[in-house]
Formats: C-alpha cells, sequence, structure tokens
C-alpha cells in the first residue's frame, strides 16, 4: 500500500510540471488569439492585414536578432552548471546579454534606416516597428535565460500574459476612445514587454547561485560563438518557416487574403504554443540531464509531457473540427469562410504537436548543426510549395503548403532523436519506448555533443 501511494506522488510531481507549462502557454494562446480579435474588430481589413504582415516581419526579425543566445544559453548553462561550474554559466548569461543588445541595436537601426520609402510604413509607425522590434527581442533572451535560471513559471508566465494582458487592457481603451492603428498596436506591445522584461531580470539576480571560481573564460568565447551560430541559423531558418508564409500571401495575394490565413494560423498554433510551452520546461532541465548522463529521468520527463500534451492537445482539436467557423466568426463575420483553412493547419499542428519536443532535444544535446541542416532544406521546400499553391488556391493552398512539409518533417525528427540521441520525445514513447544506450555508446554520444 505504502509502495503504491509513494507511485502515485512520484507520478503527481512527475505531471505537475508539465501541467503548469501547459496551462501558462495555453493562457498566453488564448491571450494572443483575444488580442488580436480585438484588433480585427476595431480595424479596417486593409489595416488588419497590414498589422499581420509586419507583426510577422517583426517577429522573424526578432529571432535574427537575438543572436541564437536564447537557445545558447539553455544549453550552457545546463551543462556548465551539470558540471559544477556556475562561474562559466553566469558569464556565458552575461555574454549573452551582451550579445543580444547589441543584435536588438543594430536591427532597429536598420529598420529606421530603411525610411518609409522602401517599407512602406509612416514615420511614426516605422518608429513604432523599430522600439516593438527591440522589446520583443530583448523578450526572446530574458524568457530563455530565467527558464533556466528561475525557472519556467517565472519565465512563461511573463512571456505569455504579462504583456498581452497590458496590451489587451490599453487596446480595449484605445478602442472605446476612438480606434486603434498598427503605430499605436505596437507602441503598447512595446510598453507591455518592459516589465515582464524588469521582472524576469529581478527574479535572475536572485537566483544566480554563487560563484567563487574567477577563472577567465576567454577559451570558451569561441566555442560560445560556434554554438550560438549554429543555433541563431537553425531559429532564423525556423523562424522563416514560420512567418515567412504570411508575409508571402500578403505578396503574391493581398494584405486581405494575409490577415485571413493570419487569423487562422494564430488558431492552429495554440497547439504549437502548448508544445513550446512543454519545451520551456524540459529547457529548464534537459540539458542539465542529458550531460550528467541521466538519459533515462530525461526520457521520463518525455513520457509525463507527453501525456499532458496529449490531454490538452486531443479535445482541443476536436473542438477546432466541431466548433471552427463560429471560432473564426468571433474575429468578424467574414472569417468563418476560412474554415478549411484553419481546419488544413490545425490537422498539421496537431500532428507536429504530437511529435513533439525533437527540435528542442537535438538543439540540447549537440546536434544542433544536423538540425538546421534539415530545418533548411524543409523551410525551403514549404515556403516554395506554400508560395505556388497560395497563387492557385489562396490561403488554403498556403496551409495545404505548409501541412504537408511540416508534418513529415516532425516525425523524422523523432527517428532521428531515437537513433542518435536515445530519447524519444514523441506521443510514440507511450506506446514503445527507446531502449537506453549503452553505456559505451551514451559515453561516446556526450563526449560529440560536448565538443559540438
Amino acid at each position: 500500500m505504502a509502495a503504491s501511494l509513494s507511485t502515485v506522488a512520484i507520478a503527481r510531481r512527475a505531471l505537475a510540471g508539465p501541467a503548469v507549462a501547459l496551462g501558462l502557454r495555453g493562457s498566453g494562446a488564448l491571450l494572443n488569439i483575444a488580442t488580436f480579435t480585438l484588433a480585427a474588430r476595431v480595424m479596417a481589413p486593409d489595416e488588419f492585414g497590414r498589422l499581420a504582415m509586419w507583426f510577422s516581419a517583426l517577429s522573424f526579425l526578432a529571432v535574427a536578432a537575438v543572436n541564437g543566445q536564447d537557445t545558447f544559453i539553455a544549453r550552457s548553462w545546463g551543462e556548465y552548471c551539470g558540471r559544477g561550474d556556475p562561474a562559466t554559466a553566469i558569464a556565458a548569461w552575461r555574454s549573452g546579454w551582451r550579445m543580444t543588445l547589441v543584435g536588438a541595436a543594430v536591427a532597429a537601426a536598420a529598420l529606421l534606416g530603411l525610411g518609409g520609402s522602401l517599407t512602406g510604413l509612416p514615420d511614426g509607425t516605422l518608429r513604432a516597428a523599430a522600439a516593438f522590434l527591440f522589446m520583443q527581442t530583448a523578450l526572446h533572451y530574458s524568457s530563455g535565460s530565467s527558464r533556466v535560471i528561475a525557472g519556467f513559471l517565472v519565465s512563461e508566465s511573463n512571456r505569455e500574459a504579462t504583456w498581452r494582458v497590458i496590451l489587451i487592457l490599453a487596446l480595449g481603451a484605445c478602442a472605446l476612445a476612438g480606434g486603434v492603428t498598427a503605430a499605436g498596436f505596437f507602441w503598447l506591445a512595446a510598453a507591455g514587454m518592459a516589465p515582464a522584461i524588469l521582472l524576469q531580470l529581478i527574479a535572475v539576480r536572485r537566483a544566480l547561485p554563487a560563484a567563487s571560481s574567477n577563472r577567465a573564460v576567454a577559451e570558451e568565447r569561441g566555442l560560445w560563438r560556434a554554438r550560438a551560430g549554429a543555433m541563431w541559423a537553425s531559429a532564423v531558418i525556423e523562424a522563416a518557416g514560420q512567418h515567412a508564409d504570411v508575409m508571402l500571401i500578403g505578396f503574391v495575394a493581398s494584405p486581405v487574403v494575409a490577415g485571413d490565413y493570419f487569423v487562422a494560423a494564430r488558431i492552429a498554433n495554440i497547439f504549437l504554443m502548448l508544445v513550446s510551452g512543454l519545451g520551456a520546461y524540459v529547457a529548464a532541465h534537459g540539458a542539465n540531464l542529458y550531460f550528467s548522463g541521466r538519459v533515462a529521468e530525461l526520457q521520463n520527463m518525455f513520457r509525463a509531457v507527453v501525456a499532458a500534451a496529449v490531454a490538452l492537445a486531443a479535445p482541443a482539436y476536436l473542438m477546432i473540427l466541431l466548433f471552427g467557423d463560429a471560432i473564426l466568426s468571433l474575429f468578424g463575420e467574414r472569417f468563418a469562410a476560412i474554415y478549411p483553412t484553419l481546419v488544413v493547419l490545425a490537422s498539421a499542428a496537431f500532428v507536429v504537436a504530437m511529435c513533439g519536443l525533437a527540435p528542442g532535444v537535438l538543439l540540447l544535446t549537440g546536434l544542433e548543426a544536423v538540425y538546421s541542416r534539415i530545418v533548411a532544406a524543409a523551410t525551403a521546400a514549404r515556403i516554395a510549395l506554400s508560395a505556388m499553391l497560395a497563387i492557385a488556391f489562396g490561403a488554403t493552398g498556403a496551409a495545404c503548403g505548409w501541412a504537408f512539409v511540416a508534418a513529415p518533417v516532425a516525425v523524422a525528427l523523432v527517428v532521428l532523436c531515437r537513433r542518435r540521441r536515445g530519447v524519444d520525445p514523441s506521443v510514440y514513447c507511450l506506446i514503445s519506448p527507446p531502449g537506453p544506450l549503452a553505456g559505451e555508446m551514451r559515453e561516446s554520444s556526450l563526449s560529440r555533443a560536448s565538443a559540438n
């Protein structure tokens, strides 16, 4: 009896972390939908379409401007602390902040330097977009670093909720006062990110470990640049695949069609946000477990994570199939017509979600270069296919282009995780968990990962 109660307690503790992570990321997804629901209802179709296009473009630029530091710190912090070297871990964190702020400033200045004649934006909107770009870049790194240092609760509550709640309240006040423009949206979003970053920084400063060692880390900087470079390439290519569709549709079709696709993608994105929320939980512990040789514990974590994902994603997918047109109507009656686009995107996103955290496993365990090559080829194929299908079939064609590439690639990444790292982050691990890596294989794997 005591053993049974102990097993139940362990299971509850294992599920508690993923459940909280899913709750936070799910709340962020709902707040994200609420934000654009409000914007779509108070803005003209053309204006909303342009907002969707520039929001996607700036989100892509922010991923590029962070220079891969948000992923780099997740791996480096776990690796150095796992080796008992907190001083180098802190040095890596500070180096990441310097690289991030430089990247954010350069990106914002470059955007301003393009001017209204090249961007097509009024000066006021351009300045607001630059401020949004700078703050979003900083939030990426602040969230990535606070996740592994202060915990995913601090990271994700501020990344997902704090700034969006501020933005929604401010947008509501502006709507009551007379209307919302793209410039107002970007200024309010940038202002909402400032307290989110501040709260994360305060929590990180309190959580930094004592570090008595003052050894020089100059020899580490070349390794840091190489790692971050590979992670940057993967993140940029991945972001291009995520955000290029909206920009592409706006170019080959119209801003109105781009806005329609953007709405469908925001709803379907709830599955990807759930997975990234679980990734936030795993990133806080995964690299440490892997590099300290506790692969079995890492796999157990994945089982708990996947169980939580299935419990939430399956009902959400069924709800979209049954009530998708009604959900779309919340944005405005005209959006109900894009139900087929939503079904295609949601189906592919559900498959990707069930494949779990394969990209995170590859990035955090030393296979970032392999992953960047795979995602580069997949993104090029997806963009080309989406462009061709969008010209012929509009938003639904672009959605099919995304789905036909994204789902098979997600499955392939799971296979790679099982074969190269001995872990399975997908729903398949609940049915057939991978066998443990043999001692020599595991040691060889860890050595190669540390060398990369």
